[in-house]
């Protein structure tokens, strides 16, 4: 009996101290439509909610550099994502496309676990015809993806 005790001890205690202990790290990210004046095109960057315990893990996320739309500026200190051929230290937080943006975070072994749609709403005054100023509700909803670290 003693013996049997003994093994069933060994073996809760090797299942506890088995399970796995870590944390897991997570990022939210939204993104921005925005334009190009420059060269007349729509880009998206992405705005990942700054968490200083994944900071280590999400530094190429949050070290993305601004770019600015401005004519005759030069923007060339950085590379753009979509002409990355090797991994570098400065990029632009500048996406062709939601999907691109998305490909850029999975590159450093994050997993898209969910998405949610973030409403907000306030107002603004427009002029009602040739009246006085109105306030008008405004809507807007945009998705949030969570991603997991791998």
């Amino acid at each position: 009996m003693k013996p049997l005790l003994l093994f069933l001890t060994v073996i809760i205690s090797t299942i506890i101290t088995a399970q796995d202990t870590t944390t897991n790290k997570y990022l939210l990210v939204r993104f921005n439509a925005r334009y190009d004046k420059v060269i007349k095109r729509a880009y998206y960057t992405l705005w990942a909610e700054y968490d200083t315990s994944i900071a280590k893990y999400a530094k190429k996320i949050y070290t993305l550099k601004t770019y600015e739309p401005v004519k005759k500026q030069i923007n060339e200190d950085s590379l753009y994502y979509y002409n990355q051929k090797t991994d570098v230290d400065s990029l632009y937080n500048y996406f062709l496309t939601i999907t691109e943006g998305l490909n850029f975070i999975a590159k450093y072994n994050w997993q898209l676990l969910t998405t949610y749609i973030d409403v907000g709403s306030g107002h603004e005054e427009r002029r009602a015809l040739d009246g006085p100023y109105i306030p008008i509700t405004t809507i807007a909803s945009k998705p949030v993806f969570i991603f997991k670290k791998k």
